[in-house]
């Protein structure tokens, strides 16, 4: 996806080949275009105020093979392309509710749930710049932790739990995680 919101899709049986008139528009609102996400077997494209939901369609002619759900169609921008995660069966992103605004959500199928509480939201709205806040994600013994990384302060969700904590150290080390349990210790790497 460009800024101008465009989807752009190689040519039918390669990754390689690009035509200039291969994309389709994510222009339902007018916004700059953040990023694409595959969840489900769909594409969610981005804005700065919007997100729409893309399904491919099989159209091998001229331009894109995707569709548009405009049923599926929500007011709610992307801040940065760091600020989602996909886990799982689950995706998450930071999102612009207004002007000024910012909450976490967690797609229920294809609709965003808002599961930022306000005092998550106020400490968002405090931090340095909606550039700087990024997403991870890990599994850690059978429960899956949502990260919203700010600044040095981390706000950790655990969807299995619905609760949120907060980790905070001067080296964030959970900008990405992975781990595996190895005999009887769990081996986290970050």
């Amino acid at each position: 996806m460009d800024t101008t919101g465009r989807i752009y899709n190689g040519d039918l049986n390669t990754v390689s080949t690009y035509a200039a008139n291969r994309y389709i528009s994510a222009n339902l609102y007018p916004d700059a275009g953040i990023g694409v996400f595959r969840h489900r077997g769909h594409i969610l494209g981005f804005g700065t105020r919007s997100m729409e939901v893309f399904y491919n369609a099989g159209n091998e002619g001229i331009g894109s093979p995707l569709r548009r759900r405009d049923e599926l169609t929500r007011k709610i921008g992307l801040i940065n392309a760091r600020a989602a995660v996909s886990i799982e069966d689950s995706f998450a992103f930071v999102g612009a509710t207004d002007p000024t605004g910012l909450a976490v959500y967690l797609m229920k199928e294809f609709l965003p749930e808002r599961i930022s509480t306000p005092e998550i939201e106020a400490q968002l709205a405090l931090a340095v710049g909606t550039s700087t806040i990024s997403m991870s994600a890990c599994k850690i013994v059978g429960r899956t932790f949502l990260m919203v990384v700010a600044g040095t302060t981390t706000f950790v969700y655990c969807i299995e739990d619905g609760l949120w904590h907060q980790w905070s150290s001067q080296t964030i080390l959970w900008h990405r995680m992975a781990g595996i349990p190895s005999g009887t210790s769990f081996v986290t790497y970050a």
